[in-house]
């Protein structure tokens, strides 16, 4: 298949896609981009605005995952605001933008698609599938994945390099990369549900 894997940070999500199909990923940050480059170098790597790249080349693909930003939906976010860390933002609609998108564009066509995000604060404007920690939009059948999660978001005794360990990343490999290693790894897909779902495609 032709996949496209929007807002690929480093690829958690691909992570045990194989090389068999022929994979775009679009990330906007220059140097997470070289992290994913280096972890899969088969792939094709583009660095651009997600958003406006699946509007303009969704009829390109067979298959588009998209995972945009969380951090303004998420229960961690608005618990931490909360607690009195950090100030009141307006959900990001781009997401539901790309829901509503994908959902009308890709009718009567043979694209399949996945939106993923966290589970949010808020009851879902699209209901969604539920599975682990995530939603799941998607235009086709998906089974119930239960996997033990590997996220450890809030577990703040343990090392970045246990954190890296869990998701299967070695910290050597990014020694170049000076953002924060911690929101990378956190914001990974759990790669068994990367492939469940691939795999659900027929």
């Amino acid at each position: 298949m032709k996949i496209l894997n929007l807002y690929a940070g480093i690829g958690g999500n691909r992570s045990l896609w194989g090389n068999k199909h022929e994979i775009t990923s679009v990330e906007h940050n220059e140097s997470i981009s070289k992290i994913y480059q280096d972890l899969y170098p088969n792939d094709k790597v583009i660095v651009a605005d997600a958003h406006l790249y699946l509007q303009n080349n969704f009829k390109d693909y067979d298959f588009i995952w998209s995972s945009p930003p969380c951090p303004t939906h998420s229960r961690m976010r608005f618990k931490a605001y909360c607690n009195g860390k950090g100030k009141a933002l307006f959900p990001d609609m781009k997401l539901y933008e790309e829901i509503l998108f994908l959902q009308q564009y890709t009718k009567n066509t043979n694209i399949k698609y996945v939106v993923e995000n966290v589970k949010g604060w808020y009851k879902p404007l699209v209901e969604p599938q539920n599975m682990g920690r995530h939603y799941i939009w998607s235009n086709f059948k998906i089974p119930n994945i239960k996997i033990k999660s590997n996220s450890t978001g809030n577990n703040k005794g343990m090392t970045l390099q246990k954190k890296m360990q869990l998701k299967g990343y070695d910290i050597k490999e990014w020694h170049n990369y000076k953002g924060d290693k911690r929101t990378l790894i956190n914001n990974c897909v759990e790669k068994q549900i990367g492939i469940e779902i691939l795999n659900a495609i027929k």
